[in-house]
This record gives C-alpha cells, structure tokens and sequence, in this order.
C-alpha cells in the first residue's frame, strides 16, 4: 500500500485549510447579490447551489444599467426556475448580443412553459438568423410544441411560384434553416425527421460533425437511418493530439459508429468511443447489427 509521508508543519497547513473549508461563510441569496455586485465570479458556485431559490433576487440585477448585469444573467442561467425562464424570453430582445446568447442558454436549459406563441412571434421578427435557428429548438422542449404552427410560419417567410401546389411539409423543410429541422425533427414530426436524416447524409466538414452531435443529443432511433448513411464516409472530421506528436483522425465513419452505439446501445463486440478509429471489418459488424436488430 503506497503511503505519503507529510513533515508535521505541511500537515498543519492541511488541517487549517480543512478546518477553513468546514467554516466557508452559508450560502444565502444576501452573498449571491453581493458577489454579483462586486463582480466576483464566485457567484456562479453559490448560484448553482441556491437553485431556482436564486432567481427572483438576480431580476433586478440583470435589470439595471450596471456592470455587473451580464454576471447576474450568467447567474440567472445557473439558478433556473421559471422566473429565470420569464427572464430569458426578456433577454432574447436585449440590444447586447451578449445577453441574447445568454438568454438563449436560459431557455435551453429552462422552457419557457406556456409561452410557444412568443417563440414564433419572435422568429418571424427577428433578423439575428443565430437567434431564429435556436428559437424551434427551444419550443421542442416544450411539453406540447406544435411543429405545424412552426412549418406554417416557415413557409410563410418564402416566395413560391404562383403555379405551384401548395407547398407540403416536405418543400418547405428542404428550404428550411437548420434550427428549424433540428427543432421540429425533435418535436416528433416524420417529415422534419426525414429531411433531417437527409442533411446528415449530404453534410460535409464541421457542419457534418455538429449534425451527429445533435442526432447523438437527440437519442432516438429515427437518427440511426442518417447515421448509418456514414459507416462508408471516411472524410475527417476532428485531429486529436498535441502539437509535434502523432493524431489521430477521427472520420465521420467512427463518429458513426459512436454515435449508433451511444443512440441503440447495442454490443458490436468490440470497444467504442468518440475518438477511436474503426476499420472496414468493425464497421460491417455494426451494419450488420442494425440489419439483425442487434442479435
């Protein structure tokens, strides 16, 4: 058994330092709001241990023409709750883009319940098109999101020829920005799942690497099909190692491959994770597998 022997004045410095952890001051909304207002970024950890307890005493703060405002929104988005959502929904139409960006991982992390119809208002106002990509998919964390209202303002933001069929779900998803796919493919709507399955089939580069992190977030077995379109795509897609040692290349074809383990939590006999490569052999197993649904 291996032992560290530690001089008796170290030891001493251990035991104080332990005795001032165990006397740290309580976590109280008081000292949140004075961090806050110092500007001291502790305040994060004890917004994260207030919870949703936090919330309605940093609305004040994120109000206020202050310096401290855009850590009182970081706050905020640590406490959560439905103030911090009520908040967020307020923040979306903020003239620092920095607030925007951190009123959008508020309502991320905390829909905003009952308030879809301000969603797609703003979607159809807005011309910041980051912000207009993350509005459907915050709804599709609503307990009820309605994709047709979504696919219904879409189609109303395009042009169609006057000789034209009415535009089904299908031409209108396939003009559609990629937050609007994502967003509605999540809410359970076959059209918007298929044509997301197709984007992950014809992606390329880092946007290819971002659509199977998200089919990998979503988790659910409609993404296996756009998946299993790159067990042949031996495109790179992320180096990993340190500058002047040798890397490894990760293919789209081994994020495949992760992502399908990670999504049917099947056994392909053999080990998987996001930075392995694996070989032609390997990767006939897993199209095997979902052939045989895994046996």
């Amino acid at each position: 058994m291996l032992r560290l022997e530690l001089p008796c004045a170290a030891a001493l410095v251990l035991l104080c330092a332990g005795a001032a952890l165990s006397q740290e001051d309580p976590v109280t909304v008081e000292v949140l709001v004075d961090q806050v207002k110092a500007n001291d970024y502790d305040a994060q950890g004890t917004a994260v241990k207030l919870g949703a307890s936090g919330s309605e005493a940093l609305i004040p703060l994120v109000e206020s023409s202050e310096e401290y405002r855009l850590l009182a929104a970081i706050c905020l988005n640590l406490t959560g709750g439905p103030k911090a959502a009520a908040k967020g929904l307020e923040l979306l139409r903020d003239r620092d883009p920095q607030l925007v960006s951190i009123g959008i991982k508020i309502l991320h992390r905390t829909p905003p319940e009952g308030h879809e119809d301000e969603l797609l208002s703003l979607y159809e106002s807005t011309r910041d098109e980051y912000l207009r990509e993350q509005l459907p998919v915050i709804a599709s964390r609503l307990k009820a999101p309605r994709p047709a209202a979504w696919l219904e303002l879409e189609k109303s933001r395009h042009r169609w020829p006057e000789d034209q069929a009415e535009p089904g779900p299908e031409q209108v998803l396939a003009v559609a920005n990629p937050g609007l796919v994502k967003g509605v493919a999540r809410m359970g709507n076959a059209p918007a799942q298929r044509e997301f399955n197709r984007r992950v089939a014809r992606a390329k580069g880092e946007a290819l690497r971002r659509w199977i992190e998200e089919a990998v977030a979503i988790k659910e077995p409609w993404v296996v099909d756009g998946l299993s379109t790159l067990l042949g795509d031996e495109q790179v897609l992320v180096e990993i190692g340190a500058d002047g040692m040798p890397k490894t290349m990760v293919r789209a074809c081994d994020l495949a491959v992760w992502g399908i383990a990670e999504v049917k939590g099947l056994d392909f006999g053999f080990k998987v994770d996001r930075f392995s490569n694996y070989s032609p052999a390997q990767r006939e197993v897993v199209r095997r597998k979902l052939v045989t649904g895994g046996s």
